[in-house]
């Protein structure tokens, strides 16, 4: 990329709510307008075409594909592995008879999910990890941290355990919602994604300097399937390039929409872990959830044991076009739906 075009994405940058450099982001809708301001997007038509750093970066090291270290990633080319999304939340302490029950391969922990006040995340994966010695996925976001507190949790995270991180620019806070609060976003999800591997490949941080203990960590993607096709897709591959190691999907209702990107990245070689999102709740909770996200939805089962169903047939359907996929189960805190879902999902595979 010239020196101009980065140039120009620069000032693009400067425009966005998010101070996205490496845009769009994964909150633009489908038609190509911005979650917050409702105009055009101003990657929507033109985006970057590899991994853009901004001048805080001294150090550019390439990163290297590297082996799976941890049992959630590297099975999942064997098995239909999944996650179970855990709200940090005090409620959870009512329901550890669930949590020690489960047979999900790793349990997830979001950090401050839609800009909402919740549990620190790195306290709440300390406490899953003592409760259930679990694998863990601890969501990362820049919405609410500077690179040099993102930098500390990062160390935190890999201090008390914890295996690999879902790296996220963030959902943005509406002003109606967030009173005083305002957003930080001094990276995004891919500059985010490279800080975290030069710390854990090189034990160096953006401005190589040496970090005291070397880390242990995976790092992963969020993934819009609702995007248009090209530019998802574009957003992956930088992303891949970022060094990013498996992937988790927004929320998803049948497989219409991530089969074919999946099939573009099976003919471009790429096979790392893909974990589909599923929601599971009343039909009533979905509906809300995907009017409220402009999420496409005909129409829900009735039933959780139909709901489940189908979204095991989305995996079958799935891992027919690109077999590393796994699933990641979010219900808003309803976790003996997890129950179910973990007695249903071990039937059929």
């Amino acid at each position: 990329m010239s020196k101009s075009s980065s140039s120009n994405f620069m000032k693009a940058a400067k425009t966005c709510p998010k101070r996205v450099l490496n845009g769009p982001c994964g909150g633009m809708r489908s038609d190509g307008t911005c979650e917050v301001l409702q105009l055009k997007c101003v990657f929507y038509e033109n985006y970057p075409s590899k991994l853009l750093l901004d001048d805080g970066f001294k150090i550019r090291f390439e990163i290297k594909r590297r082996s799976h270290f941890t049992k959630l990633l590297s099975r999942t080319y064997e098995k239909v592995t999944w996650i179970a999304e855990i709200p940090p939340k005090i409620e959870v302490r009512k329901k550890l008879d669930i949590l020690r029950e489960l047979e999900a391969d790793a349990l997830s922990v979001p950090d401050n999910p839609l800009g909402r006040m919740h549990i620190e995340s790195t306290a709440f994966a300390a406490y899953l990890k003592k409760l259930t010695k679990s694998e863990i996925v601890a969501h990362l976001t820049c919405r609410d941290l500077n690179r040099l507190a993102l930098k500390s949790r990062i160390l935190g995270l890999s201090l008390i355990g914890v295996e690999h991180i879902l790296a996220l620019t963030g959902d943005y806070i509406p002003v109606h919602e967030r009173g005083h609060v305002t957003g930080v976003f001094d990276l995004d999800s891919m500059r985010l994604i490279y800080m975290t591997r030069l710390l854990s490949d090189y034990g160096l941080d953006e401005r190589g300097k040496r970090i005291a203990d070397a880390i242990t960590l995976h790092v992963g993607a969020g993934l819009n399937p609702y995007l248009p096709l090209k530019i998802e897709l574009s957003r992956v591959l930088r992303k891949l390039a970022s060094g990013s190691e498996f992937f988790i999907s927004q929320i998803i209702f049948d497989d219409h929409y991530l089969a074919s990107l999946l099939k573009s990245l099976r003919e471009r070689g790429v096979d790392v872990p893909i974990f589909v999102g599923f929601l599971l709740q009343t039909r009533d909770e979905i509906e809300s959830f995907a009017r409220r996200l402009s999420l496409p939805l005909e129409e829900a089962p009735r039933t959780l044991e139909r709901l489940i169903e189908r979204y095991l047939e989305v995996l079958k359907n799935l891992r027919r076009e690109y077999k590393a996929i796994g699933a990641y189960v979010s219900t808003l805190g309803k976790l003996e739906y997890l129950k179910t879902w973990s007695e249903y999902i071990t039937k059929s595979f």
